[in-house]
């Protein structure tokens, strides 16, 4: 899997991010989405945080994001485990996209 962040502009909304999951959906987050969703996902990463599930259903889209915990890294919907690398990534480029 990958995952594609860039910066759109919505036409009523404003700034936005979108989050590409390839394969799989494209979330539309607010920029506090986007923070929220990478302060979160950055936490697991670290072993900072005891959650077992990351969920955000972004007020623009359709699609939720959910991701679940494991020992090698996240489940993100259906794909197979994005390594803990790849989900500091994800975090990295949805923080700056969100700011």
């Amino acid at each position: 899997m990958s995952a594609i962040v860039e910066t759109v502009r919505h036409r009523v909304l404003g700034r936005m991010v979108r989050l590409r999951l390839v394969p799989g959906p494209e979330l539309l987050l607010t920029p506090v989405e986007a923070l929220t969703l990478s302060n979160g996902l950055s936490a697991v990463a670290a072993g900072n945080s005891a959650e077992k599930e990351i969920f955000l259903s972004p007020i623009a889209s359709d699609a939720e994001f959910s991701g679940r915990v494991t020992a090698a890294g996240m489940v993100i919907g259906e794909h197979p485990v994005l390594a803990w690398p790849e989900v500091q990534t994800l975090s990295r480029e949805l923080a700056d996209a969100g700011r």
